[in-house]
This record gives structure tokens, sequence and C-alpha cells, in this order.
């Protein structure tokens, strides 16, 4: 269905994220469509938004069942209106101005677990109200949004607005997904999805993949000969794992020490525990990324030129 051209209606969105912001703060940006407009991140329980209230008091059903069920959920929660002219594109317009801000939250708070939306709901004008389920947010919570995190996620926002990438998005996803997998039954997987992020932006199809990618990624971001190797050898051990998870290998904590080993004995260390290994993998990872954002790289042949430098 679409509207008449003349006419473009506001849509007020509202997103749950299972963080928490500096108490008392409202952080506000501009949303990219107009002047006028702006996002705002802010703490607040959910019966408490008046837009909310307003439909309560026009005895929509809608309205009364989000409020009666979810009207405790306390969080962080990101406000943002902008006009939509065809229904189709409503999500698109949306994810479109919200997805530089929640990746910009998951590269700037540089912490192992990405913000994870809860709950969320939009208004179009005086239609009925359009929600999803929520969850309460997790105590564990290790993003707290700050002055300084906010400064850094409108940096990296404004650089993901401004390049568009469609390797590059695929990576952000996986990313995301592998950092959150670290916290699910399947922890193991994450390591399938960080890599997966990688072969999106570093490695072209072909063969040598583990070595193409572990090259790269050590000339990439490693300041000198010992980090280059030391990256290097972490990046090889990981492809393996990942290469003998997706070929239906069945992993545990000893199998992954044992691929670890050489990393291990180049570093001169006698042991080193698996969520140390992962953490200090998927930070290499997002150092990549963020580079690779700096520099705007959009083919994977830039990476064998740095080779030759």
């Amino acid at each position: 269905m679409k509207f008449k051209s003349s006419i473009s209606l506001n849509c007020s969105y509202f997103i749950f994220l299972n963080n928490r912001v500096e108490d008392g703060k409202v952080f506000k940006l501009p949303c990219g469509q107009t002047a006028n407009n702006e996002i705002q991140i802010f703490n607040t329980k959910l019966k408490n938004i008046p837009e909310l209230a307003s439909g309560l008091e026009k005895g929509d059903l809608g309205y009364r069942y989000l409020n009666d069920k979810y009207d405790e959920i306390n969080g962080c929660c990101i406000k943002f209106i902008f006009l939509v002219d065809e229904k189709d594109k409503l999500l698109q317009s949306a994810q479109k101005i919200i997805n530089p801000l929640l990746h910009g939250l998951t590269f700037a708070g540089n912490f192992l677990k990405p913000p994870e939306i809860i709950g969320w709901f939009f208004i179009l004008d005086n239609e009925p109200i359009n929600y999803t389920d929520f969850r309460q947010i997790d105590s564990k919570s290790t993003l707290h949004i700050n002055e300084y995190t906010f400064s850094e996620t409108v940096k990296i926002a404004e650089k993901l607005s401004n390049f568009s990438h469609l390797r590059f998005d695929i990576a952000i996803n996986r990313y995301n997904i592998g950092l959150s997998d670290f916290f699910s039954p399947r922890p193991f997987e994450g390591i399938v999805n960080l890599m997966i992020a990688l072969e999106a932006v570093m490695a072209e199809k072909g063969d040598n993949l583990t070595y193409k990618i572990s090259m790269r990624s050590a000339k990439f971001i490693g300041k000198d000969i010992n980090e280059r190797k030391k990256i290097l050898l972490l990046f090889k051990a990981f492809y393996q794992i990942r290469s003998e998870i997706v070929h239906g290998e069945n992993y545990d904590e000893l199998i992954i020490a044992k691929k670890l080993k050489p990393y291990k004995t180049y570093l001169n260390i006698k042991d080193i525990t698996i969520s140390e290994a992962i953490k200090e993998f998927s930070g290499y990872v997002r150092q990549i990324l963020l580079l690779i954002l700096d520099k705007q790289i959009r083919s994977c042949e830039a990476f064998d030129e740095l080779l030759l430098e």
C-alpha cells in the first residue's frame, strides 16, 4: 500500500536496549533526515513514555496491552521521529537511521557483549500501535553509555552513514552475532561468525583462505614483526577451529586448547584460557573493522598491496 505523494506521516520509533545510560543523561544527535529531527538516548520505564500515556487516554487496546504487560521495563530507550510516504518502506527507513548508531555503540563500547534490542514499538500518526514482545534487561549488561562512549559512538556512526558497502555490512552483522554467541549455549559458534566477518572484508573466493586472512590481518594491524607473528598464529589457530566446527567436529575446550598450542608456545606461556584467547581474537577483529572503516577500504586486493610495502 502506498500513500499519496502529497501526504507524509510522522513515525515515532522507540527501541529499548539491554544497556544503561549514565544517570540523568539524555544524549541527542541528528537523525540524518532533517535538521529538526533528532535521536534521543535516555533511561526510562516503558510506562513513563508520554506517547503511551496518550494512547491509553484514547482507549486504544494495543496501548493498554503493552502498558499492562510490560510497564516495568526499565532501561535504555532510543527515540527517533521521521517522515514516511510509503508504508512498505517504513522499516527500511528506520534501519537506515538507527543501524549506524547501534553499530557505533558496539564499537565505541569496546566490550565483549554487544548491545541487544529487548523490545520496540512505533506509532504511525494516529494508527494503532505496532509493537513486539519485550523481555527484561539483563543485569549483567557490560555497556553503560556515558559522555565518552556517546562521543565515540557519534564519530563512528557518522563514518558508517557515509560508508555504504555490502561486504562491510555483512561483516558488522556477523561481528555482532559472533560476540553474542559467546554467551549462548554454543559459544564456539562465535568463532565461526567472527571468521565470516573477516572473510567478508578480507578474502575473495578461492584457495588458501587461512593464509590470506591471517597474513593480511597481521600486516594490516600489526605494529611490528613480533605483534604480526602473534596475530598470524592466533588467526591461523582460530581459522582451523572455525573450519572443523563448520565441517561437523564436536568441539570442547580441550580440543581448542590443543589448537592454540603453537600460539602459546610463541608467547612462551604455559597456559591461556579459552575466554582470554577469544577476547583477544575478537579485539583484533574489532581493530580490523574500525581501520577498514577509517580507510574506507572496499577491495580485498587492497590488503595485498599492504604486503608489498
